[in-house]
């Protein structure tokens, strides 16, 4: 191999290993920060369902939703429809998050969305195990 080519090849490295390092540093949109609305939380209960499971005591704050997304997992809408565990009971708001707003909705026994409002695209949020130990009360414990 020449010289040149060498040299053209380590400049490739060089900047390969420049911008994985350059994109390491970027936040990831999880680590954005989350302001919830205080005003707006609202609680839901489905006053049709033959047994509330304990909805009446449950209750969420502002910190409990930023905790609930920082926690949570993202996942499909296939694993959403096949895990998800959606008690009569669930909370809504508005949040702030990278600029954008966002309608979320978090359901007790750890099912959730965000819905942004630019574009009206859902996300669904897991969390279950986890949220056992950040969110006890939303978890029915």
């Amino acid at each position: 191999m020449n010289v040149s080519r060498l040299s053209a090849i380590g400049m490739l490295v060089c900047a390969a290993v420049g911008l994985g390092a350059l994109w390491a540093t970027l936040p990831s949109p999880r680590a954005q920060p989350l302001h919830v609305d205080t005003e707006g939380i609202q609680r839901h209960e489905d006053s049709g369902a033959a047994d509330t499971l304990g909805c009446e005591t449950l209750s969420l704050t502002p910190k409990d939703v930023a905790t609930y997304f920082s926690t949570a997992t993202e996942v499909s809408a296939a694993t959403f429809h096949a895990e998800s565990i959606i008690l009569p009971c669930s909370f809504s708001g508005t949040l702030m998050k990278g600029g954008a707003k966002y309608a979320w909705r978090v359901h007790a026994a750890g099912a959730g969305y965000l819905t942004a409002e630019a574009t009206g695209q859902t996300q669904r949020f897991l969390c279950q195990a986890a949220c056992e130990k950040a969110l006890p009360a939303l978890m029915g414990q």
